[in-house]
């Protein structure tokens, strides 16, 4: 059974060292790893070409989906069984390797696998602790057998891969949410394997969390629920994830009629306590990792983020779903 991993890079110079010395590290050889250049406008080639490691030249920014297929392209070509994907800003654990590799001959019958971000981001600011210990909770209890794929740090067959036809190269963003769905549906299997684990290098801001949530994430998922495959994950759509949403739209109602009515405030403590009651498994694990003070200001943190899923759920449906519904036409897919 022979592996490659397969890196798309868009200007990451700042990561891309640390990425291949992970998958290096992990027992992975040179020629095993395969790094597919973007159109990347810094010294991205340099590092991947200075490390030894199989570079592929993408078009000028096509985008993360499209290089993962010409990085699957070319590890196929150099006799790939199985296909690691993992992002350019990740680092995997020394044991990432056996592990997709023990996953794999343990369970013959799945075609893919992925595992979760670990607990201890590289990045110290609160919203990059915040972000990254969310992540990691949501896959630490994800369904064992799900029906989507992640690439930041997911694996599988290049036989299931080719057959499923790879990403979705229009797709910007999801591409990985809407390939794990398309091999389920034609009868594949996936499986979240919570000892899969890799440190996350990103650094988040307020504000880039913000427009990730919205654009990055709400508005490309609603439109795979919406109108391309009906995704109804437990990963975000849970009854949890539902409830602590329409709790968050409370709480804003709560508050915008406070000053006409005070007692509102109450209402709204009373919801926030609510939320919290909800989503405690998060915030004990937040605790755990950066203190009480800190999980404390998570909190609006995590409202912030399900308040920005449901802007991007009502912006589709707005602007896109009702109207096409509305004007009777069939609706083609919008660009991403």
């Amino acid at each position: 059974m022979r592996l490659f991993a397969v890196v798309p890079a868009y200007n990451a110079d700042w990561c891309l060292g640390q990425c291949i010395d992970g998958l290096k590290g992990a027992g992975f050889a040179p020629n095993e790893i395969v790094v597919v250049d973007d159109g990347s406008t810094d010294g991205t080639a340099t590092v991947a070409g200075k490390a030894g490691v199989r570079l592929v030249q993408g078009l000028a920014n096509a985008g993360a989906a499209a290089a993962r297929n010409l990085g699957a392209e070319a590890a196929a070509a150099g006799g790939a069984d199985i296909l690691l994907f993992v992002d350019s800003d990740v680092v995997v654990h020394p044991d990432a390797r056996q592990h997709v590799i023990d996953g794999f001959l343990d369970e013959p019958g799945i075609d893919a696998m992925f595992g979760a971000y670990d607990d201890s981001p590289a990045c110290p600011n609160l919203v990059s602790q915040y972000r990254n210990l969310l992540h990691h909770h949501v896959h630490m209890k994800g369904p064992h057998e799900p029906d989507i794929f992640w690439t930041g740090c997911g694996a599988v067959r290049q036989k299931a891969f080719a057959r499923t036809g790879g990403f979705d190269a229009s797709l910007r963003m999801m591409e990985d949410v809407e390939f794990g769905n398309r091999l389920v549906a034609g009868g594949g299997r996936i499986r979240l394997n919570p000892q899969l684990q890799a440190r996350h290098l990103k650094c988040w801001t307020l504000r880039s969390m913000i427009h990730m949530d919205i654009f990055d994430r709400a508005i490309p998922w609603s439109r795979l629920m919406l109108f391309d495959s009906g995704i109804e994950s437990e990963f975000n759509l849970a009854a949890s994830h539902r409830l602590s949403a329409i709790t968050v739209l409370l709480i804003l109602a709560s508050l915008l009629a406070a000053p006409q009515f005070p007692r509102a405030l109450w209402v709204a403590l009373a919801l926030a306590f609510g939320f919290v009651a909800l989503n405690r498994a998060l915030f004990q694990l937040i605790s755990r990792r950066i203190g009480v003070v800190g999980t404390v200001r998570a909190v609006p943190l995590h409202m912030i983020h399900y308040a920005c899923a449901m802007i991007g759920l009502g912006t589709v449906i707005l602007f896109e779903y009702l109207p096409s519904r509305l004007g009777g036409e069939a609706r083609a897919k919008p660009a991403s």
